[in-house]
């Protein structure tokens, strides 16, 4: 949460700028806002922002995307691509990222290591060789 604790004039600060100041101060709230994985959530914020006065549908292409992949993850999201980054609510941006994450991010499993005896490598004529097996 954010509040305006005091307001400062222009005329506090030298060369005295063309706009009125403000201390703001910012309290973290104890539950977060929308359920989101930051990893996903905040490089889709950044390409939404990424260039001035652009539609949706632009500026996120600079998350590596061509344009009907992101006409379609718009329309996943029930959001219109015609609208700016800064009409986005919290809550739009965590589906747009909830759904991207969905759409274009490969679930990845780690993979078993099994390693099939001791020693676990073997110098062979001046190469390491490692036994060992990935198992999806």
């Amino acid at each position: 949460d954010t509040k305006i604790a005091i307001q400062v004039p222009a005329s506090s600060f030298i060369p005295a700028p063309k706009v009125d100041s403000a201390v703001v101060v910012c309290t973290p709230r104890p539950k977060a806002l929308v359920k989101v994985k930051e990893e996903v959530f905040f490089p889709v914020v950044k390409a939404a922002f990424s260039v001035r006065r652009k539609m949706l549908s632009n500026a996120l292409r600079n998350i590596g995307l061509n344009g009907e992949q992101v006409q379609a993850w718009l329309e996943e999201a029930g959001i219109d691509g015609k609208r700016r980054g800064e009409t986005l609510t919290i809550q739009e941006y965590a589906t747009l990222s909830n759904v991207y994450e969905k759409m274009f991010i490969k679930k990845q499993s780690t993979p078993t290591r099994v390693l099939y005896y001791l020693p676990l490598f073997d110098l062979h004529g001046g190469k390491l060789i490692v036994f060992s097996n990935n198992i999806a």
